[in-house]
This record gives C-alpha cells, sequence and structure tokens, in this order.
C-alpha cells in the first residue's frame, strides 16, 4: 500500500535524505516495514494540504534537528553501530499531555487548536512501532511542537545482541 493518492490529493512535498548509501541490519523484514509503514502513515494523516514529509535515514541523523519542546522516548541502545530512520512532518503537532498516551494501545492525541480535521484511526499504530522496535532492541522517540509538527526517529542495532553472542562463542570453539 502505497502514498501516493495522499501525495496528490494532499499535495504534500516528501523528501528521503540519506548519508548512507546501503546498510544492512540484522531485523525482522516485515516488523520493520510495519514500523515504517506505521511511521509514514501518520505523518501523511495529521500533515495539512501542501506540507512537507521529510525521512531521514543515517547515523546520526544527517542535518541539525528541530528543537522540539516536547519529548518521549523509549529503549535503550546498546552499541555505537546502528541506523537511525527519522519521520518527520509539518503537521499540528502533539501536546505535551497527549505525547505520553500516543504510544499506549488504542488511544489518539486529541485534534489541537491547528488540526483542522478529525484523523481516523484505531490508535495501534505506535504502539506496535514501539513495541516492535524494542523487540530489536532499538529506540523509539517522538518530538514535537505544537502547531508546526512531529519527528518519530526510530535507531536500530545493525546487529543484535544475541547474534554477537552466538558468533564469540563459535569464534572461541573454532580457537579450541
Amino acid at each position: 500500500k502505497g502514498f501516493s493518492g495522499e501525495d496528490k490529493s494532499k499535495e504534500i512535498k516528501f523528501e528521503i535524505e540519506s548519508d548512507i548509501s546501503s546498510f544492512e541490519i540484522e531485523a525482522d523484514r516485515e516488523k520493520i516495514d510495519i514500523i515504517l509503514y506505521n511511521l509514514l502513515s501518520n505523518a501523511y494523516k495529521y500533515s495539512p494540504k501542501k506540507s512537507e514529509i521529510n525521512v531521514r535515514i543515517g547515523k546520526p541523523v544527517i542535518k541539525k534537528p528541530i528543537n522540539y519542546t516536547n519529548q518521549l522516548s523509549f529503549g535503550k541502545l546498546e552499541t555505537d553501530e546502528f541506523v537511525e530512520i527519522a519521520v518527520e512532518d509539518s503537521g499540528s503537532g502533539i501536546d505535551s499531555e497527549d505525547l505520553l498516551h500516543v504510544f499506549n494501545r488504542f488511544e489518539q492525541g486529541k485534534p489541537n487548536l491547528n488540526g483542522k480535521q478529525k484523523v481516523n484511526g484505531s490508535g495501534l499504530g505506535l504502539s506496535i512501532c514501539k513495541d516492535y522496535t524494542l523487540l530489536h532492541n532499538g529506540v523509539i522517540k517522538a518530538q514535537s511542537n505544537v502547531g508546526s509538527g512531529s519527528c518519530f526517529t526510530i535507531q536500530l542495532p545493525r546487529k543484535q545482541k544475541a547474534q554477537a553472542i552466538l558468533f564469540q562463542s563459535h569464534q572461541e570453539f573454532k580457537n579450541l
């Protein structure tokens, strides 16, 4: 399912920026696809006509981040080898009270004063994003300014911890 219809009907400018040409991570591809789909879906849902959505991929983020007033983060990276993917919109933003709840199941933020339309959804998308990111030993961050947009960022380790342990055990056995 793509977003090209949303691009055209809302006249949204979509950009992808990356400082790496390709990367590999040990991950469940289907779960990563679901995370990205949900983050992009929300960005399109909450962005007004003639706005922008930017996706940045790299380590660390490429351009200087906006100074967001409302922030929330889950997870902890235990490595310096990770890939960061940020989805940033210029929607109505999320106030600090609502931001505390957006990752809860069946909860959505209230439309704020700048939000013109009621947005349809189940309130499951960000909860799933959080669960899948944490399953990958990653970090998910939500940052927002009411009236000027939000940025949702995931940081995923390139190698999963269990794989590193397995590899080390194999190397030790091989060297006996």
